[in-house]
């Protein structure tokens, strides 16, 4: 985050330089980089002086908004907001149907006081089939979901490599290798991995030679 931090920064500053006709110092640092990711929890604490806390997954206020693990041990997000306009579609896709009007559950603020004995209900019923069987269901009723996947399972996800956010190209010594892509995209002037990360000391004849063919420089060895 420190060095995605720098980057936009210098992008700024020559869009500013160009409007200004003036360059400036960009400042940043690791630390800074995570405290924008930690903005959320950072401006509750500081409006309302109250810290955010790790709520343990069997005790969220809002069970629609949580992981479920399945019959293979895989696990799913369950990401539905606002939940009651999936609930009624939640209760069909888990064969749930006679939750659906019941009033521990039938509304958000009945659910969040009733949130532990509603997740162990779906816990025990996420239990009964596969993530793929799951996937499948929550698909067919338009739910808004996500199976967590493990690192391998990523490396050949489609979306992934369709936006080349995993990509390959040819390395010297590696052959064709797959690495991390480019988290942004153009469509005028695309990312591409045009060569390998040089070896120690790889390019240092080629450097200094350039210095000894520049006349008037003076090469301190």
């Amino acid at each position: 985050m420190g060095a995605f931090s720098a980057a936009y920064g210098v992008l700024a500053a020559l869009i500013a330089r160009d409007k200004s006709g003036r360059g400036q110092k960009v400042d940043a640092s690791i630390l800074g980089g995570i405290s924008y990711l930690m903005a959320y929890p950072l401006t509750f604490y500081t409006l309302w002086e109250r810290p955010t806390a790790f709520v343990d997954r069997k005790n969220q206020l809002n069970p629609l908004f949580n992981q479920y693990k399945c019959a293979d041990g895989r696990w799913i997000a369950i990401v539905l907001l606002p939940p009651d306009k999936y609930w009624p579609s939640l209760c069909r896709a888990t064969g749930l149907h006679h939750l659906e009007q019941d009033p521990r559950f039938n509304s958000m603020n009945a659910r969040g006081s009733n949130a532990a004995e509603l997740i162990a209900v779906l816990d025990d019923r996420m239990a009964t089939k596969s993530s793929e069987e799951w996937v499948a269901i929550f698909r067919e009723h338009g739910l808004i979901f996500g199976r967590i996947n493990t690192v391998p399972e990523f490396a050949d996800d489609p979306q992934a490599v369709v936006n080349d956010y995993v990509t390959s190209y040819e390395h010297p010594v590696w052959g064709k290798v797959r690495v991390a892509g480019f988290p942004v995209g153009y469509s005028e002037t695309p990312c591409s991995i045009r060569r390998e990360a040089p070896e120690f000391g790889q390019h240092t004849e080629e450097i200094l030679s350039k210095f000894w063919a520049t006349p008037g420089r003076i090469l301190a060895v």
